[in-house]
């Protein structure tokens, strides 16, 4: 017999099994042209969570890039630049990983997540990498967050 347990299971492996196979491309695309601020944030970090954890990594790094230059201060940040940074040591991209561990480092050293960068940090620290690119430092040295950052 059918119960209400069964189809909350079934709604639950449903959704799963949609989330797996969901491209989140069309809603990162409505996050940086029509979404406010806030909302688009809030989007862009939990479309790049998704991705991290069906280990597109690749997709993940584009989201949480996003974030960060939507919001480099904002909600989401601290925990956007860790996300990107694992995204960015899952695909061997240590010196990018770095990066952002080092800026979490310096802008949020109150961070929540502070022991877990100095963690990872440590554990990258003298991998090699694709190379030494600052995408994200132009990110937090651009004229439109100075403001933001030094307050």
């Amino acid at each position: 017999m059918i119960n209400r347990y069964t189809i909350t299971l079934a709604a639950i492996i449903g959704f799963i099994a949609w989330v797996k196979t969901k491209d989140f491309q069309d809603v990162l695309e409505y996050s940086r042209t029509k979404a406010s601020a806030e909302r688009g944030a809030m989007l862009d970090y939990y479309v790049g969570w998704a991705y991290y954890n069906r280990s597109d990594y690749a997709n993940c790094a584009g989201a949480f890039t996003q974030l960060l230059k939507r919001s480099p201060t904002g909600y989401y940040a601290p925990k956007g630049l860790l996300r990107y940074g694992a995204c960015q040591q899952e695909l061997r991209r240590f010196d990018r990983a770095r990066e952002a561990y080092v800026i979490y480092k310096k802008w949020f050293p109150e961070g929540p997540d502070f022991k877990t960068i100095e963690r990872k940090y440590e554990a990258i620290k003298f991998r090699n990498g694709e190379g030494t690119t600052y995408e994200l430092q132009e990110i937090y040295r651009s004229e439109e967050h100075t403001s933001e950052l030094q307050s």
